[in-house]
């Protein structure tokens, strides 16, 4: 008996073990179904999330900061020897003396030729006004080009301003005659109408007190009536049945009146009557010149926002148009500038020559030894443009002359020095150079520049190649050079700006307008037009794949 008890649990306990968690089929197969789309759900998010990253451009980003551009150049060019050393002079000086005749040797600091030292004295000073002149020139070049874009920038702002006037006022000002002129109508409507149900109210109580006044005057003589006439007679019967008539009438007469003071008190309705009916007409005349005034107001109000809108867009073409001739005229001014250095030079060299002749009373010395190759004669005057003597330097000096491109030459002048690389017996030479001399732009838009080599040895016709690096002035806000973009509508950057979306926070790719100051071949110096750009902003400077104006980036680890 034990041991049949012990089969029975251990089959039942058996069965237990293989019955499985969830017993109902059907409550399993919605547990295999709801566990299947969680995980499609898990794959599909995985899948947009790779696929997305892989729509969204990836890309580099920088900020603006403070930096030095460096100017490059190099100049391919040829050694020369150098021509014979020159000396100008001013036009007009008269030669009093000629000290060394042509073809004659002569030694560093010899005397050449001798002139007046007043006139030489009146020729410097010449000079000098003519270099404080020059120097003013440059200081004020360009001064007034920001002017027309300041200008332009203030009639925007003020046309802006004129704008947000007019859509902040709303017109009711034109018609606040016309609605008080409404208002009072109203309250005379008003007023008219307590006074209209006053009368009739008036009306009706006098009418009452009248009716009753009436009634105890007749009953009065009734009752009067049929006392004096004898009991039981015809003339009795008579005056009380007149007596019962005059109460009976009376009494319904005055039921009459109170009925009608009663409705008088509750009445609302006085729109036939006279006087409601005109002040009625007064409430509608003013009401519909109120609506009249208003639509005429709505048009010229919009007639106003439109011209108003249409002075906002001229507005700021003007102030491109200013921007992009600001833009021309910088350029110009630089040209102008570079002209008035080179000018500014060559009259500091005369006046330089000129205190050296007063320096040596009135001689003009040789600056280097060698043979006169020309000199003017005794009584003759100088000319504009024509040496007055030139020596040679027995072939001692060499010089390379190259062409740079316009654009490059304005970031050199005249004393900049460099790295001159040439081959000379099968092996590079290099040695450091300085500029002479820039020329002004020829019709290509290329200048000559000349570098004056150190004594050496050298051989007339070999190619060289001069190497110039220039670093500029500290600018505020540089940025990669990789970051410019350009369109129809000029240069721009694309800076990240943060945008809320139902799947979280975006970087989307913003245009902000620039203007570029001065580059290098890594850096700009920019400007933006709008003061859209701080330095905490992130520049696109690189992506993986093209991105434009409003494209979704993602910034790269």
């Amino acid at each position: 008996m034990l041991v049949h008890i012990k089969e029975k649990i251990k089959d039942i306990v058996t069965d237990d073990k293989r019955k499985p968690f969830i017993s109902n089929r059907v409550q399993r197969i919605a547990i295999r179904l709801i566990s299947s789309f969680f995980a499609l759900i898990l794959l599909f998010t995985i899948v947009s999330r790779v696929s997305g990253s892989a729509a969204v451009a990836s890309v580099q980003v920088s900020t603006m900061t403070s930096g030095e551009l460096t100017a490059q150049a190099e100049i391919d060019g040829t050694i020369d020897a150098e021509d014979g050393i020159s000396i100008v002079l001013p036009e007009g000086l008269k030669v009093i003396a000629v000290n060394a005749e042509k073809g004659k040797k002569v030694n560093e600091g010899e005397a050449l030729l001798e002139f007046n030292k007043e006139a030489i004295e009146r020729e410097r000073e010449k000079l000098e006004d003519e270099i404080y002149i020059l120097n003013q020139r440059i200081s004020l070049s360009g001064t007034g080009s920001s002017d027309s874009v300041l200008e332009a920038q203030q009639a925007l702002e003020d046309a802006q301003e004129a704008y947000n006037r007019l859509t902040a006022n709303s017109g009711r000002n034109d018609c606040a005659d016309l609605e008080a002129a409404l208002t009072s109508a109203k309250n005379n409507r008003d007023r008219v109408l307590t006074t209209t149900k006053q009368a009739f109210v008036k009306e009706a109580e006098d009418n009452l007190k009248s009716v009753k006044e009436s009634a105890e005057n007749d009953i009065r003589l009734a009752q009067q009536a049929l006392s004096k006439a004898e009991y039981g007679t015809p003339a009795y019967d008579s005056a009380l049945q007149n007596l019962e008539n005059q109460k009976k009438y009376w009494e319904n007469a005055i039921t009459e009146a109170e009925e009608k003071l009663k409705a008088e008190k509750s009445r609302t309705d006085f729109s036939n009557e006279a006087a409601v009916m005109e002040a009625q007409a007064a409430i509608d005349d003013a009401k519909n010149a109120l609506e009249s005034a208003k639509r005429e107001s709505e048009y010229s109000r919009e007639d106003e926002l439109y011209a108003a809108e249409k002075d906002i867009e001229a507005a700021r073409r003007a102030l491109k148009k200013a921007q992009e001739q600001a833009s021309v005229s910088q350029t110009e001014t630089e040209i102008e500038i570079l002209t008035y250095k080179s000018e500014l030079s060559d009259k500091e060299k005369i006046r330089d020559t000129l205190q050296d002749i007063l320096d040596h009373d009135g001689h003009v010395t040789a600056p280097a030894s060698g043979i006169v190759l020309k000199t003017l004669e005794k009584d003759s005057k100088t000319e504009e443009d024509v040496d007055a003597v030139t020596i040679s330097r027995k072939g001692e000096g060499f010089v390379c002359k190259g062409s740079l491109e316009e654009e490059s030459a304005e970031n050199f002048s005249v004393g900049d020095t460099g790295e001159l690389s040439y081959r000379l017996d099968g092996r590079t030479q290099k040695l450091n150079a300085q500029i002479t001399s820039i020329s002004a732009p020829d019709k290509n838009k290329k200048v000559l520049v000349t570098v004056a080599l150190p004594d050496g040895t050298y051989t007339p016709g070999m190619s060289a190649q001069f190497s110039l690096s220039k670093k500029s002035e500290t600018y505020q806000n540089c940025l990669p050079l990789t970051a410019l973009r350009s369109s129809s509508d000029g240069d721009y950057i694309l800076v990240l700006r943060k945008q809320s979306t139902v799947m979280g926070t975006e970087w989307i790719a913003a245009r902000v307008d620039i203007i570029v100051r001065d580059r290098d071949s890594q850096m700009m110096n920019i400007e933006s037009t709008e003061d859209a750009l701080n330095y905490s902003d992130q520049v696109v400077t690189g992506s993986n794949k093209a991105i434009s104006e409003g494209d979704r980036v993602r910034i790269e680890d």
